[in-house]
C-alpha cells in the first residue's frame, strides 16, 4: 500500500495507514473525534480492534462520540459532560444502569 497515491487506497486500507502511524509515534495518549461515523458495521469492528492494539500496548484511548454503543464496547468508564459543565463518571460495571435517554435527552427538551 504504500507504493500507492492515498487517492487509491480502500477505506479500510486508509484506516490502516493512520491508525499504523499513529501507533509509530508511540503517544503516551489517543484522542479519536467520531471514529465510528459512517463507518459500516464490518469496519467499525476493524477500527474497534485497532483502538484495542493501543490499549494493549498501555496507550489510553479517549473517544469522544455521540454514539455509545460503539463506545462502550470499548470504554472502562465513561464521562458524561452536561450543560454548563458538570460532570458524571460512570464506570463499566455502572453502564448497564445508564439511563436509556443518555446523553441526548436534554438536547431535545424544550426550554
Amino acid at each position: 500500500m504504500f507504493d500507492m497515491p492515498v487517492e487509491e487506497l480502500t477505506e479500510w486500507q486508509k484506516y490502516d495507514l493512520i491508525y499504523t502511524r499513529i501507533a509509530l509515534q508511540n503517544p503516551e495518549i489517543v484522542f479519536c473525534v467520531q471514529p465510528f461515523k459512517s463507518a459500516e458495521v464490518a469496519l467499525r469492528i476493524h477500527i474497534m480492534e485497532l483502538l484495542e492494539r493501543f490499549l494493549s500496548r498501555g496507550i489510553p484511548v479517549v473517544m469522544m462520540a455521540v454514539n455509545l454503543a460503539d463506545s462502550l464496547a470499548l470504554a472502562d468508564r465513561l464521562l458524561r459532560v452536561g450543560r454548563g459543565g458538570r460532570i458524571q463518571e460512570y464506570h463499566r460495571e455502572e453502564f448497564a444502569e445508564l439511563p436509556v435517554n443518555t446523553p441526548w435527552l436534554y438536547l431535545y427538551q424544550e426550554k
